[in-house]
């Protein structure tokens, strides 16, 4: 669904690296915003904790959204997408 409006990075389906962390490094850096799905376990993960953390203190936008009762939809997203690129275009001018 994503790839109608960006070229997004799935690092379950995209990280075939030799070194995964550099990988994931290198896509979080390169990227314009993070889509968070929110679930019950990000809490508990570090490298979720270190994504959230190191996207911040880089001016990278994070856009949490709540997958516990609710499923993703090609509008919410859509909508996610072309506010980041309003918001990037407002800032440019």
């Amino acid at each position: 669904m994503l790839v109608a409006f960006s070229e997004p990075y799935i690092d379950l389906l995209h990280n075939d690296s030799l070194d995964k962390q550099a990988r994931v490094k290198d896509e979080l850096i390169n990227s314009d915003v993070i889509l968070l799905l929110e679930s019950d376990a990000i809490s508990d993960s570090p490298w979720v904790q270190w994504e959230i953390e190191t996207a911040t203190s880089l001016g990278i936008v994070v856009k949490p959204i709540c997958i516990r009762n609710q499923s993703l939809n090609q509008r919410s997203i859509q909508a996610l997408i072309e506010s980041k690129r309003a918001n990037q275009f407002k800032s440019d001018s």
